[in-house]
């Protein structure tokens, strides 16, 4: 993790923590990273370890989306194994963007049961390194719908609104986080009054003042962003996440593995 936490608790240290479970969920190890360092480097750094440390064979990484990178994915799949992660859906383009709204092709998770909620599945879902177009990876990319967990979402996204209104009334200041409701406020540059007003002389000295006054100028809350507004309307409760199974193994390499483990006992 980077940057201040979500929960705005800036009296506890952020880290970044790599667990290992077993199949029956139980942890076997872990690794703490410094929380100001990439996870997008950490990872294979944290697998490398582990893997040395084990010798495991079949293996599935389970993550959220601060991980799911198209280089990521692709040295996963180098490596077999197989992962489950959280798939940010802001950013599908526009064909997949309706397959996903389109709630008329979402099954339920249990059969007659919808209010316990819906998916849709997208079998080949290829996701490109933009550097790098060798970096491509398929996988199986799932949605997921709850119609209970949207209304509580409606009412959460209601409460933002109201919060973003009253604070417009008055005139706040909207601070430097984007989470919760501050993602979608309008806001107004707003430089202190006491500023001189500039003239049309020395535009040098004009340039060199926009500059500062860029600096001291302050965000000011007038209003809701209706645009945000109404994609996270339209996106409530809609989820993605991007799974691939575990390859399997080539026998020489399975007793490659073995035979190093013999010799360390």
């Amino acid at each position: 993790m980077r940057g201040p936490l979500k929960e705005q608790r800036t009296d506890l240290p952020l880290v970044s923590v790599a667990l290992v479970i077993d199949k029956n969920g139980f942890p076997m190890d872990f690794e703490v990273f410094a929380g100001n360092s990439s996870e997008f480097k950490t990872m294979a750094q944290a697998i490398d370890t582990l893997q040395k440390k084990y010798n495991f064979l079949k293996t599935v990484l389970v993550a959220d989306r601060g991980l799911n990178s198209a280089s990521n994915r692709k040295m996963l799949e180098d490596r077999g194994f197989g992962f489950l992660m959280s798939q940010k859906v802001s950013n599908l383009g526009g064909k997949l963007t309706d397959v996903m709204t389109d709630l008329s092709g979402y099954e339920d998770l249990v059969i007659g049961s919808p209010e316990h909620g819906k998916f849709k599945v997208i079998a080949d879902y290829q996701k490109t390194n933009s550097q790098d177009p060798a970096e491509t990876v398929s996988t199986t990319l799932v949605f997921t719908f709850s119609e209970k967990r949207k209304k509580r979402d409606e009412a959460i996204l209601e409460a933002w609104r109201k919060v973003i209104e009253e604070k417009a009334e008055k005139k706040e200041e909207l601070k430097a986080s984007k989470y919760g409701w501050r993602g979608m406020v309008k806001t107004e540059a707003v430089l202190p009054e006491d500023e001189p007003e500039e003239t049309e002389d020395a535009k040098k000295e004009i340039n060199k003042k926009a500059r500062t006054k860029a600096k001291k100028a302050v965000k000011i809350i007038v209003g809701v962003d209706e645009k945000v507004y109404e994609k996270r309307r339209d996106w409530l409760d809609l989820l993605g996440w991007s799974i691939r199974r575990r390859r399997s193994w080539p026998e020489s390499r399975i007793t490659k593995i073995n035979q190093s483990r013999k010799e360390k006992k």
